[in-house]
């Protein structure tokens, strides 16, 4: 009974962080869908006998190439999706407990039976799991929309549909792969997202100067004192992983670091606990 009165908080508060930031959840992406799919109509069906082409061509080809460009194809709409969420995560991440602060918001959590954990790991899972799984939903639906187009399209022209099973096939590999993505990054960026939490929970004006500020004067001071750029090497190093990323996909977590994953899930653990911490000083 415990376990579900907890469960049901934390679904609460992350519901709560959904409808409160909806734009950047759900419509930033919905935006990008409807983009993207202008684009997609605006270059393929106003030349329709190009696109049947196409795919009988990649219907002519063996199977390994033909299954790796059918997979170029399906990956393309996520390179706008994901670049969204590379603004949007961070900002959220940075203004949450800030303005919550700030809003005077807090008091109201503060009078519910609600812990500062709860509250700072809604705004986490928020971040890590809930933008990226709904941008993830929505991508799904722009490429099987595509495909359905693709469909009618081969269908008009009495064309045979070998590509659509081949698209099919791919989109579903490369849509696990996404899913483990998002997975793996939720953790190998947990230092980065305890960070901008903590800046979140401590800044009294402006927090994403204090999120570049500081990091820059740790590095600047490390190059000053002590004559060597450990600190700055070691941030690039937590960025994305973009090689690993677009090099091995068909092999992703094999090729991750994971001797990294240790100490930097050690270092967002304490960074989360300071902005748990924080959080108890609002003033």
């Amino acid at each position: 009974m415990n376990t579900q009165h907890h469960r049901r908080q934390m679904t609460s508060l992350i519901q709560r962080e959904f409808w409160e930031h909806k734009f950047a959840s759900f419509w930033v992406p919905i935006i990008i869908l409807a983009i993207s799919l202008l684009v997609w109509l605006r270059f393929n069906l106003g030349s329709a006998s190009f696109l049947v082409d196409q795919l009988a061509n990649l219907a002519l080809l063996p199977a390994a190439e033909a299954r790796a460009q059918a997979t170029l194809l399906v990956a393309m709409p996520t390179l706008p999706f994901a670049s969204s969420l590379l603004i949007v995560i961070p900002i959220y991440l940075l203004m949450c407990l800030y303005e919550d602060r700030k809003t005077g918001s807090y008091l109201f959590w503060y009078s519910m039976p609600v812990s500062n954990t709860k509250t700072v790991l809604s705004k986490l899972i928020t971040a890590a799991l809930l933008m990226p799984g709904i941008s993830l939903l929505i991508y799904l639906a722009l490429c099987l929309g595509i495909i359905f187009l693709c469909t009618l399209t081969l269908l008009l022209h009495g064309e045979p549909l070998t590509a659509i099973g081949i698209l099919l096939a791919s989109l579903s590999r490369w849509s696990v792969q996404l899913f483990l993505l998002m997975i793996y990054l939720a953790f190998w960026l947990l230092p980065l997202y305890g960070w901008l939490l903590l800046i979140s929970a401590f800044a009294r004006s402006v927090p994403v100067f204090w999120a570049i500020g500081l990091l820059l004067m740790l590095a600047l001071a490390e190059r000053v004192i002590l004559s060597s750029s450990y600190f700055s090497t070691w941030l690039s190093s937590r960025g994305l992983p973009y090689s690993e990323i677009f090099n091995n996909y068909t092999n992703l977590f094999a090729a991750m670091p994971w001797y990294e994953m240790s100490y930097g899930l050690l270092l967002g653990s304490i960074l989360l606990a300071g902005a748990i911490m924080m959080r108890r000083f609002p003033d």
